[in-house]
C-alpha cells in the first residue's frame, strides 16, 4: 500500500513516521511526551507488526489498523 504513488501523495500531507516496535529509539510522541519505540509501542498496545497508526492534531489517536 505504501508503495503506491497515489497513496504516497496523500501521505505528504502527514507527518509520517515508522518505527520498529521492538527498538530503543528515543522518541516525542504526538502528545508531547519523551519516550522509546519499544515502551511507546506497549503503551498503546500495539501487538503486531505492521500497526498503522493515525493520530489527529492533538495526538488523538483516531483510527488503527494491525496486521
Amino acid at each position: 500500500m505504501l508503495n503506491d504513488d497515489e497513496i504516497r501523495t496523500l501521505l505528504k500531507a502527514y507527518d509520517v513516521v515508522q518505527l520498529d516496535m521492538w527498538s530503543p529509539t528515543p522518541l516525542i510522541t504526538p502528545q508531547g511526551e519523551r519516550s522509546d519505540a519499544r515502551s511507546w509501542a506497549r503503551s498503546l498496545n500495539v501487538n503486531f507488526a505492521p500497526t498503522f497508526i493515525l493520530f489527529d492534531a492533538d495526538g488523538n489517536e483516531v483510527i488503527r489498523s494491525e496486521a
